[in-house]
């Protein structure tokens, strides 16, 4: 190590590291940090020490001008005694006698209560004045001081260890709350003079002075205000520095006061309160995540800034539970329809360079897919498939064309997600008018009516060799449920208006149950399709999700086409090549089978599956539903074809 002399003794001084050390980088990254967050703090007690100063020399120059003229009534004036002493004279010459020489009394050299008063108020308001002036100007060198100690050396570990222990230091000696403090002088300063002014109009003019007790009664009330409404509302943007002092005295009267044994459970600082009652949960905290993120989402352009925001969604969603509703709220704001612009967004990256348009894709298709995975629950009144996204999203999701496993793992599985809740919803709708309509005490009728062209065009589409569920056989779907809820509502007048000769609703129980039919069969072709498709290989964690998300409770009553049964049954002769945890929620999708040989030919399989996998408790239950008894399907459009 290197040394130096000074005065006779040997002092030593740190050998600079070299700059390529292996720890190099890694300190490199503290003081990286380190500098921005001292020259925040630095510039922050920078900009208050300016101010305050400019404040304190105004301040210390007004007082000085009341104080020439008060300081003088503290010693006696000698011009009283002068002027006696010239009345004397005249008066003696006016009476024709010859004045002597008699000396008068002097004056009192005791000032009044009064003039003490004020200039004892007035001298400490000028010396709490000048003191925090002092204090600030050594604020702004101290922080000066220690910016530029530790950036003396090239190197960043001694740049690291010299900030650490000047930081230390920092802490150990308290300088923020002698930079709280300095304020706080300058205040006390200022009530001191308005004090001593209130006793310098008092012998002079009580007029004034009542209004000037009155104006600042008004100010010392507002002032209270400012500093006890922080600790009771810790969003409250105003405090003086009087507030910590105010909100330690509170904090320690409630500990005492109650006889804690244990820590209040409220932090001790101002700074921790506010931080809990902005992160904890509650419903207020909701509202304001809320409100954040809608007028974030109104000031962003669709480009670069939406494109961070729709990569952060399933982030947002993964993490909490409050987040989905928060979501769900948004998508229903059609002032931000964010819904849209994610499908626009996912559509312009087509036209982008390729590997940001693998990137964007990426990220749209995972926001929808989390959307659908986290936010969609048919239960929920918030949950409108149509309310969130328009009718372009499945036709641009069909008509993507990506090369690439991951991609289109993601497309197939957004697609199937979304084309799942959009059959849910339709779902939903004839299960309420049909529930709706039996309430009142009709009942389903067993003969069916002659099918409309909506119900011949859905019929086209689902009953074919392999079913056709795309945005051609949704949007079929749509105009149908669309002319079977303006019926019920036809319906519902009727009924209403003569309830006690209700009008015949066979055929529009009929349409809503064969409704249903075709809506269970394209959500079972959706399935099966999307188990064709994603899992004959190692798919990544949404496509095993989406199969998850896609399970449903089947209706027995409801009819499926044979078709989809001898798929679901070859799926599971398959089952060697699935995860086990995967063919074990499979085997719930068994109510779908109806037909006798396509159910003996499951026995044997699941029986199969049972003697590799005897802990299986989905293929225990299973096989003993396979074994039972099947309740013959109502007659359906099913069995036209």
């Amino acid at each position: 190590m290197a040394q130096t002399t000074r005065g006779g003794h040997f002092i030593p001084r740190p050998q600079p590291l070299p700059s390529d050390t292996p720890s190099a980088k890694i300190w490199s990254v503290y003081v990286a940090e380190a500098d921005r967050q001292d020259r925040a703090l630095a510039n922050s007690w920078k900009g208050d020490m300016d101010a305050l100063l400019i404040f304190a020399g105004l301040f210390s120059a007004s007082i000085t001008a009341f104080l020439i003229e008060s300081y003088k009534t503290l010693t006696p004036d000698p011009t009283v005694v002068l002027l006696g002493q010239i009345s004397l004279h005249l008066a003696a010459i006016a009476n024709g006698t010859q004045p002597t020489m008699t000396p008068l009394d002097p004056v009192p050299s005791q000032p009044t209560y009064a003039s003490l008063l004020c200039n004892i108020l007035w001298f400490l308001s000028l010396a709490f004045s000048l003191t925090s002036a002092l204090a600030a100007t050594l604020v702004d060198q101290w922080a000066r001081s220690y910016l530029t100690a530790s950036q003396n050396y090239p190197t960043p570990q001694i740049r690291a260890r010299i900030r650490t222990y000047l930081y230390q230091g920092l802490q150990q000696f308290n300088m923020s709350t002698l930079v709280e403090t300095i304020p706080t002088l300058l205040h006390i300063s200022l009530f001191l003079f308005l004090a001593g002014l209130i006793e310098f109009l008092f012998p002079i003019n009580s007029a004034i002075c009542n209004l000037s007790v009155a104006i600042l009664v008004i100010c010392t009330t507002l002032y209270a205000i400012v500093t006890l409404l922080p600790i009771f509302y810790h969003h409250c943007p105003y405090q003086t520095p009087f507030t910590s002092l105010c909100w330690r005295a509170w904090q320690t009267v409630r500990y005492s006061a109650f006889f804690c044994l244990e820590p209040p459970q409220v932090p001790f600082t101002m700074t921790a309160a506010r931080e809990m009652s902005a992160t904890a949960k509650s419903a207020a905290r909701d509202a304001r995540d809320e409100d954040a993120l809608c007028r974030t989402l109104e000031t962003l352009s669709d480009g670069r800034d939406l494109a961070a925001f729709i990569e952060g969604i399933p982030g947002f969603l993964v993490d909490g539970v409050s987040s989905s509703g928060i979501m769900r709220r948004i998508l229903l704001d059609k002032a931000i329809d964010l819904g849209p612009r994610i499908v626009k967004h996912l559509h312009l990256s087509v036209y982008r360079d390729p590997s940001e348009a693998v990137t964007g894709a990426i990220s749209c298709l995972g926001a929808i897919w989390h959307i659908f995975a986290y936010c969609w629950h048919n239960e929920n009144p918030d949950s409108d498939v149509e309310e969130w996204f328009d009718e372009e999203t499945l036709p641009i999701l069909e008509t993507i064309a990506y090369e690439g496993p991951i991609i289109g793992h993601y497309l197939t599985s957004t697609t199937a997600l979304f084309t799942s809740a959009l059959l849910d919803s339709y779902l939903s709708s004839a299960k309420s008018a049909e529930q709706e309509l039996r309430r009142v005490g009709i009942e389903l009728p067993w003969t069916a009516p002659e099918p409309r062209p909506e119900q011949l065009r859905v019929q086209r589409y689902l009953l074919s060799e392999p079913p056709d569920v795309s945005s051609g056989s949704i949007m079929a779907l749509k105009t149908w449920l669309c002319l079977l809820q303006r019926d019920f509502t036809a319906t519902k007048a009727e009924l209403s208006d003569e309830p006690l000769h209700p009008p015949n609703t066979d055929d529009l129980l009929q349409s809503l149950w064969t409704f249903q039919t075709l809506v269970n069969e394209a959500r079972i072709t959706v399935f099966l399709n999307f188990l064709t498709k994603s899992l004959s290989d190692f798919p990544p964690y949404e496509s095993l999700a989406t199969f998850y998300h896609l399970d449903f409770d089947h209706d027995i009553d409801q009819p499926v086409s044979l078709y989809n049964q001898a798929r679901l049954v070859d799926i599971l002769k398959e089952h060697e090549d699935i995860p086990q945890l995967t063919v074990d929620q499979l085997l719930d999708a068994i109510a779908i089978l109806q037909d006798e040989e396509l159910v003996s030919e499951a026995r044997d399989v699941v029986a199969e599956y049972l003697d590799i996998h005897p802990e299986s408790n989905s293929a225990s239950v299973a096989l003993m539903f396979l074994n039972g008894e099947h309740p013959a399907p109502r007659p359906s459009v099913l069995d036209v074809f």
